[in-house]
């Protein structure tokens, strides 16, 4: 006798709390990611809320980032999950922002986020996708930022203020590649101050 097994593909892992697709798109296995999408919901949560899309942002797989962005407007909830915000308030940009640099390319899923309708003045916690950026040192984010400035600091805010306030953020956390990154902006732009 044949007995038939049923897995349910949306169920979370007991030890981790990742579905297969949360596993899929933090190892930023695409095949695996555009397999699972035919039994699962693009944004399926795990119990602090984050979605594949988080995971994929935070370890800077672009490829993976953008299967994930393509179903979620495939499916027309595309707002919804590029801007779903963990049981934090983090949305997937801010986890690009925060995302260690050794094996993807956060700068590259930020800007895919953006392209895809992610609004880049959204604040976490009053800080903007810059300042939390470089307060973790992310280089590759904060160049995105400057060159995209005017798109980051929110609407009717001084742009000087908010690379001030990211300067010091990194140098209060000993990020000193984004430091100098922007006091060299600052030099480099003294109409912005």
């Amino acid at each position: 006798l044949r007995k038939s097994l049923t897995i349910n593909m949306s169920e979370l892992d007991w030890d981790t709390d990742f579905t297969p697709l949360h596993y899929a798109a933090a190892r930023g296995n695409d095949q695996a990611v555009k397999a699972l999408l035919k039994y699962v919901e693009v944004g399926v949560e795990n119990k602090e809320k984050c979605t594949p899309l988080h995971f994929a942002a935070y370890a800077g797989y672009a490829i993976v980032a953008r299967t994930l962005i393509d179903e979620c407007k495939k499916q027309g909830n595309a707002k919804e999950i590029l801007n779903a915000k963990d049981d934090q308030g983090s949305s997937p940009i801010f986890y690009a922002a925060g995302g260690p640099r050794d094996h993807g390319n956060t700068q590259v899923v930020a800007s895919l986020l953006v392209e895809s309708g992610v609004d880049p003045r959204q604040t976490l916690d009053n800080s903007t996708l810059l300042e939390i950026a470089a307060s973790l040192g992310n280089v590759e984010v904060v160049k995105y930022c400057l060159t995209k400035i005017e798109e980051i600091v929110p609407q009717d805010s001084d742009v000087s203020p908010i690379i001030q306030s990211a300067a010091k953020l990194a140098k209060q956390e000993g990020q000193y590649d984004t430091l100098v990154m922007l006091q060299d902006y600052l030099n480099d732009h003294p109409n912005s101050i």
